[in-house]
């Protein structure tokens, strides 16, 4: 079970990733187009939620959990 902070911190990560993310991609969409970014960003978010379901999140949530649902911003 997580604790109250590791939950909080949690939340943090995924708050500060979502624009982050806005300005990466929206800046490739400029310059490539929307479809071929859309579809990076597909894949990409579909490696990431895998790596997140195989994480061993029981032993070490934010070790392993955390960075990964960040850069997915969830």
């Amino acid at each position: 079970m997580c604790s109250k902070q590791e939950v909080t911190y949690g939340l943090f990560l995924t708050l500060a990733a979502r624009p982050i993310g806005a300005l990466i991609f929206g800046r490739l969409a400029d310059r490539y187009g929307r479809r071929p970014v859309l579809m990076f960003d597909i894949v990409l978010f579909s490696v990431l939620e895998v790596a997140c379901a195989f994480a061993p999140v029981a032993r070490h949530p934010p070790r392993a959990a955390l960075p990964l649902r960040h850069r997915h911003g969830r």
